[in-house]
């Protein structure tokens, strides 16, 4: 059985509002850090193959329900 994927990020004050809640613009930020990771991870070589083959991985629409 493969190792669980697991990705830490430290909450940092800018991330939060005047609430102190997380804001929902960072859940992106943090969304898109920890893809980035996984894939790092899983050893699929992103930065290389975006440079060598011009590959790219736009967002094209992010949508976010928050139920808290």
């Amino acid at each position: 059985m493969a190792e669980p994927f697991v990705y830490h990020h430290r909450v940092r004050w800018v991330d939060t509002d005047a609430s102190g809640i997380i804001h929902f613009t960072a859940v992106f930020r943090f969304t898109e850090a920890a893809e980035v990771e996984w894939l790092r991870h899983a050893g699929v070589p992103l930065g290389r193959l975006m440079a060598e083959r011009g590959l790219s991985v736009p967002r094209v629409h992010v949508a976010a329900d928050f139920r808290r």
